[in-house]
């Protein structure tokens, strides 16, 4: 996308007086892909995960959480800004010997409301938009067809992925491929960074390394009041898991209860699963 801005400014020689300021039109959607250096670190970890978010908060209240941070107007500014930046940039790179064009060359024409970030709820279900896309990125920290669905935030690092069952709020997936890409550090290496911030692990897992006698790590946990932490790698990432300890203990009869409901539903018998209790909406903190 990039590449197809700054293209408008091939073939002007330097010093040219033909004006830069060429109008560009460009959808809002595919703007966002510019936004490739905005920090996605909206929440601070503490001892107990993010704060201002709670274990139990609906869909929509924790939108609104997010929508106040990621769209604020110093936010859509700054992801403005670093936008413009990144087009300078590649266009110094694609036109070496060419004057680049000035941020005020760009300011103008692009609006900052153009940079707002959607936050899409998806249920992971068979017949759904994304289910495989969650599988691949997520593992086994989400099953289809449970009732589960995710706000997916994948354009900064870490990716985040704040997972819901029953429509409340549960889970929050941070994964961090830079660590692995651009750092080539190892697991072992983050996991020693995460312990600045999260002390040192409660539990940790080791497993044969393939084709030596030496073990490695696999997983590292942190629990915390009412928080479960852990720590895995997964391909060429890593995760860093964020669960509420109450869900987390009876999820498998959760995801049990939830696919009988859609067997009943899907047969025409609207009877709740056998273990299923009507429980009022109470959020705790993480």
């Amino acid at each position: 996308m990039v590449t197809r801005i700054i293209g408008i400014f091939r073939g002007i020689p330097a010093g040219s007086s033909r004006v830069w300021r060429t109008k560009l039109t460009v959808m809002p959607a595919m703007l966002l892909c510019l936004c490739i250096s905005f920090s996605s670190s909206a929440f601070t970890l503490n001892d107990n995960g993010y704060e201002r978010l709670t274990w139990g908060m609906s869909v929509d209240q924790v939108k609104a959480i997010l929508d106040r941070d990621f769209n604020s107007p110093g936010a859509l500014q700054v992801r403005k800004r670093n936008a413009i930046n990144s087009m300078i940039e590649e266009f110094k790179e694609a036109n070496p010997g060419y004057k680049p064009p000035s941020v005020e060359d760009y300011d103008d024409d692009l609006d900052a409301e153009d940079f707002r970030v959607n936050f899409d709820y998806e249920e992971v279900a068979n017949g759904e938009l994304r289910p495989q896309y969650f599988l691949k990125e997520l593992g086994t920290e989400i099953e289809i067809d449970t009732g589960e669905g995710v706000i997916a935030l994948t354009n900064d690092e870490p990716k985040l992925f704040y997972c819901f069952i029953e429509g409340k709020l549960w889970k929050v997936v941070e994964i961090h491929e830079d660590p692995v890409v651009k750092e080539d550090i190892s697991f072992t290496e983050f996991v020693q960074r995460l312990t600045k911030k999260l002390g040192m692990p409660d539990k940790k897992e080791y497993a044969a390394k393939p084709g030596s006698a030496r073990r490695e790590l696999i997983l590292a946990r942190w629990n915390k009041k009412k928080t479960e932490i852990h720590a895995r790698p997964m391909f060429s990432k890593f995760l860093l898991v964020f669960q509420a300890r109450d869900i987390a203990a009876k999820i498998d009869r959760l995801r049990a209860d939830m696919r009988s409901l859609k067997q009943r539903e899907d047969s025409g018998d609207s009877a709740p699963p056998p273990h299923s209790k009507k429980t009022k909406n109470k959020p705790g903190g993480l």
